[in-house]
């Protein structure tokens, strides 16, 4: 796992890593790559700079939430980057991209534009249109990320002044990718909108790189892995069903089917049945807070004998039951309701502390247009049918690859991508 960062307060060209064996958090100790350490120190490029991390905590501040999210027993390059001329940027992406393999993690630790007087930069005034200027200035940059244009963000850094921190990072960041990965804005907001006060604000984007294949999970999965998904989430139904309780274990049953890293890392599944056509059971996660075999065993269970709007699965009912699994990508915020594509998106709404989930299949197998899908919507979420239209309602959208367990070049669908 690589942590890429900027130096505030040292100035140093180049990259710098820490003269030290591990990192200690409250949370445990993280052991360094040190043979990946070693290998950036062979090139001129790299310096051991104590004194930068000394007096810098951009690396630590990530380490953390890390530690809570990543399965024990990965290791940290920890790399801060210092000033660097435009062609150094390639340079250091190459270095990294030595470094790295299928399941290597890149994190860039950034803020993005400091606002104001005590920040020495306020290129329009403090007024009504502050917050509009601010977000434009930003996606000013984030537009250009987009495009993996690094002669155009130089271009626009130059031109603006735009006080991004870790904009060195980023250029590494955006050449290490390019061609590789596809950014997906997750969330944005300012400290001034939140605390009300934009004479002084720093700006903050969430930017997930999607490296799966297609941004809608297309390539992400292969036909055995979805096979042996869908199998476990048919022994799971067979178990819950017949034993008559929904918590079935997820361990046991994988001992009979090969799991993929894939299989095993964090995911996010819906299990859905259906019975004659009918809806007979849909659950599901939004978010990878577990393995994806284990969402899949669990929800299978639960859609068969938990969901709330119908009676649990009978036995006699199995032989006639159709299953299909949905796996999700992670949800992105948009910023509104008109960003959201009915014909490709699964789509989430918050509102008053409700919130409601349709699948990206559900609007186009009914026919249903955006109005239409996001008012039936927000009366699922036992909200007014007018809800999504408030201004405190909350969106975000998600892709799928959807499974039905008849493998034949049709049964793989790409949900909304048709």
């Amino acid at each position: 796992m690589v942590v890429l960062a900027p130096s505030h307060r040292v100035p140093f060209a180049g990259l710098a890593v820490p003269p030290v064996d591990a990192f200690d958090t409250p949370l445990g100790r993280i052991p360094l790559d040190k043979t990946a350490v070693f290998f950036l120190l062979k090139s001129d490029l790299v310096k051991v700079v104590p004194g930068a991390h000394a007096q810098e905590h951009s690396i630590e501040m990530e380490l953390p939430f890390l530690q809570r999210a990543l399965a024990p027993g990965w290791k940290l390059v920890p790399v801060l980057v210092g000033r660097m001329e435009p062609g150094d940027y390639q340079a250091a992406a190459e270095l990294i991209r030595s470094l790295t393999q299928n399941h290597t993690l890149v994190v860039v630790s950034s803020d993005f534009t400091h606002f104001g007087d005590s920040y020495g930069y306020t290129p329009f005034p403090v007024d009504q249109q502050t917050p509009q200027h601010l977000h434009d200035l930003d996606m000013g940059l984030f537009d250009r990320m987009k495009a993996f244009d690094a002669d155009a963000m130089l271009a626009y850094k130059a031109k603006t002044g735009i006080t991004a921190c870790g904009f060195g990072p980023i250029m590494v960041l955006t050449h290490l990718l390019k061609g590789r990965a596809e950014p997906r804005l997750i969330s944005y907001t300012t400290s001034g909108r939140l605390t009300g006060e934009f004479d002084r604000s720093v700006s903050y984007l969430s930017v997930a790189y999607l490296t799966n294949g297609s941004p809608d999970g297309r390539a992400a999965y292969t036909p055995d892995e979805l096979k042996a998904l869908h199998r476990l989430a048919r022994n799971a139904l067979k178990i819950a069903v017949e034993e008559g309780g929904a918590a079935v274990d997820a361990d046991k049953l994988v001992k009979e089917i090969p799991l993929t890293d894939k299989m095993k890392a964090p995911g996010a599944a819906f299990v859905t049945l259906r019975l004659g056509g009918d809806l007979r059971g849909c659950i599901g996660d939004l978010v990878p807070m577990r393995p994806l075999y284990a969402s899949v065993v669990d929800n299978a269970a639960k859609a068969a004998l938990k969901d709330p709007r119908f009676n649990p699965v009978r036995p006699e009912e199995l032989p006639g039951m159709d299953l299909e699994i949905s796996l999700l990508t992670p949800p992105v915020v948009i910023p509104s309701y008109a960003d959201y594509d009915v014909a490709r998106h699964g789509i989430i709404l918050i509102a008053n502390g409700h919130h409601a989930v349709y699948l990206p299949e559900v609007a186009p197998s009914v026919g249903w247009n955006r109005a239409h899908t996001l008012t039936r919507l927000a009366l699922k979420a036992g909200l007014p049918g007018d809800a999504w239209q408030q201004p405190d309602a909350k969106f975000a959208v998600f892709y799928s690859v959807t499974y039905d367990g008849a493998f034949d070049g049709q049964g793989v669908d790409v949900a909304g991508s048709h």
